[in-house]
């Protein structure tokens, strides 16, 4: 067993001893239950992170839904190249798996019912927190933490896809083991006896899950997280070009924004309907089902637009395009990568195009008060690039043209 491997499972160990003698020394069910729930939400933001982390392509599309409504937002970063780094600590992550961060809204629907279960079982719990709160807290950051910095250290990463770094079925797993203990934790009685025991009860799958999150232990304690594809590297022209065109910051800003406002309402009037139906059939309680919908209410609007805003801005905000002698490069500053090359050969036309970057209410009162007309170049033999938020479209345009190998 390697050091870092080892010092990882020294950890779980001791989050989870120290649950069971806490609890053992009279120690109340609501702080077992509450770093059961802690410990969840935990793994749950560091299971998407490890998504993004991912470094090879997956070769599955992210999940859809039937009406594919998702569908524009993913193309917009799915076949971004390059990473950036968010922190020194932690590895870099790549733009284009949020699809498949964004795609697990769906694991959230399906696991919801279970969650109302444990937020309502928290009434039953009677007095405070205990001192074993803070050892707890600390050892679940170090758990999560050394968690990720094994697996870098292994390269785990380098040779996984965001589908198979960490399967969906891990997101669900770990939800319903810690809504299932908050909820029968509510139910034992305050008594050290039976509290020691539905702890050490239900430390027993959390150790699992955590033994096969450390890569020890035999199957199904262990799986190979490596898939996906490498990309090939892209051919660049050398030297400098002759001509580079950003695309316009305050555009996609205003593109951001009127996605995130129609993501927001979507999601909001969704998540309504499905929370406000879950609640009235699983409590019949209008307490409960106004919580609900509150949450609803509150939680999807500005979860929508985050999401949208970060998406769009990662995926247009910092493009330019490079016009060289004999080929047209999108260049994204931020990853510091050339995302394509068409060479100026396979242009048959460039135009601007007469349809601007606008939303409009029947054409008459601007939602967002802002123009640019789009580059629409049209290639032999393959689809057609449409180049939406550039800050000079003209100028692009007229360099292409100019260009010595252009037709």
């Amino acid at each position: 067993m390697r050091r870092g491997t080892a010092g990882l499972v020294g950890v779980v160990l001791a989050l989870n001893a120290t649950l069971v003698v806490g609890a053992l020394f009279s120690e109340r069910a609501l702080t077992i239950a509450v770093v059961f729930a802690l410990d969840a939400v935990a793994g749950i933001a560091r299971l998407l992170y490890e998504r993004l982390a991912a470094e090879r392509a997956s070769t599955a599309p992210p999940a859809m839904t039937p009406l594919r409504f998702l569908e524009p937002l993913y193309e917009m970063v799915a076949d971004k190249r390059g990473s950036v780094r968010v922190a020194a600590r932690f590895p870099s992550v790549s733009p284009r798996n949020l699809p498949y961060v964004v795609d697990q809204w769906v694991v959230c629907f399906a696991v919801f019912p279970v969650v109302v279960l444990a937020w309502t079982a928290l009434e039953p719990f009677e007095g405070g927190l205990g001192p074993t709160l803070l050892p707890a807290v600390l050892l679940v950051a170090a758990k999560h933490d050394r968690i990720v910095q094994t697996w870098a250290a292994a390269g785990r990463y380098a040779t996984a896809s965001p589908r198979t770094v960490r399967p969906s079925r891990d997101i669900v797993y770990s939800t319903v083991v810690a809504c299932v203990a908050v909820w029968s934790l509510s139910r034992t009685p305050p008594d050290p006896a039976q509290v020691t025991a539905a702890t050490a009860l239900f430390c027993l799958p959390k150790f699992a899950f955590e033994c096969r999150e450390c890569g020890v232990g035999p199957w199904p304690l262990t799986f190979d997280p490596a898939g996906g594809a490498t990309l090939d590297p892209l051919s660049v022209p050398d030297g400098p070009p002759r001509a580079t065109v950003q695309n316009d910051r305050g555009v996609v800003r205003a593109w951001a924004v009127h996605d995130g406002l129609s993501y927001a309402v979507l999601f909001a009037t969704s998540l309504t309907g499905f929370l406000g139906t879950v609640a009235v059939l699983g409590s019949g309680s209008l307490r409960v089902t106004l919580w609900a919908v509150a949450i609803a209410l509150l939680a999807a609007p500005p979860v929508a637009v985050l999401t949208v805003v970060a998406v769009v801005w990662l995926g247009h905000a910092n493009e330019e395009y490079r016009v060289y002698d004999d080929a047209l490069v999108a260049y994204d500053s931020l990853l510091d990568e050339p995302q394509w090359v068409v060479p100026v050969e396979d242009i048959s036309s460039v135009s601007v195009g007469d349809d601007p970057l606008g939303w409009t209410i029947l054409g008459l009162v601007h939602v967002l008060p802002f123009e640019t007309y789009p580059v629409v170049v049209e290639r032999e033999g393959g689809d057609d690039i449409r180049l939406s938020a550039l800050a000079d479209p003209a100028a692009l345009a007229s360099a292409v043209r100019a260009s010595p190998r252009s037709r």
